[in-house]
């Protein structure tokens, strides 16, 4: 093997370690902070429709709450809202039949979803007692999406890359 081809090698090896962890850390941190931000976006939504419908569940307005959760529902990415009462039974929900019907436990972070639905729930609470409960499931196939596609082009920014790595390697050995 002449030194210039033990050259491009060489180059082309430490180039390729080093992309490669480049890649995985980015795109491991582009993950991550993506579903940080889903995972606050959901709790914070939870919370303040649990405050938005604390004195419509005290007081049983049922119409106030259809309408809220009418409201809610008009935002993006949201599958179902669900208000529950005391006793579990639904007082207002809006959104898939299905899910409404298979509600699964809630995930504590985004990171956690299996199903591609982020489920949340959060109390409705009145000084320490709790009186019903909010539960809303959001759709994360946007978002896996927008990750898988940073993944494709990750990998095509790198073969790119080690090409023409390899082309001056070679000019230059």
């Amino acid at each position: 093997m002449s030194l210039r081809l033990k050259t491009i090698f060489g180059i082309a090896l430490i180039e390729a370690v080093l992309l490669a962890l480049l890649v995985t850390l980015t795109l491991d941190y582009l993950k991550t902070t993506n579903y940080d931000g889903l995972t606050k976006r959901a709790e914070t939504t939870a919370s303040l429709f649990a405050s938005t419908v604390k004195d419509a569940v005290l007081s049983w307005d049922l119409a106030s709450l259809e309408s809220f959760t009418q409201e809610l529902m008009t935002n993006p990415d949201l599958l179902y809202v669900s208000v529950l009462g005391k006793d579990g039974k639904p007082l207002a929900a809006l959104g898939d039949e299905k899910l409404l019907n298979h509600y699964s436990k809630p995930e504590m972070s985004a990171e956690l979803v299996t199903d591609g639905i982020f489920d949340v729930a959060h109390p409705i609470k009145e000084a320490g007692i709790v009186y019903g409960d909010i539960q809303i499931g959001l759709d994360m196939s946007s978002l896996n999406k927008k990750i898988e596609e940073a993944k494709k082009w990750s990998f095509f920014i790198v073969m790119g890359e080690m090409a023409l790595v390899a082309l001056f390697s070679y000019v230059l050995g």
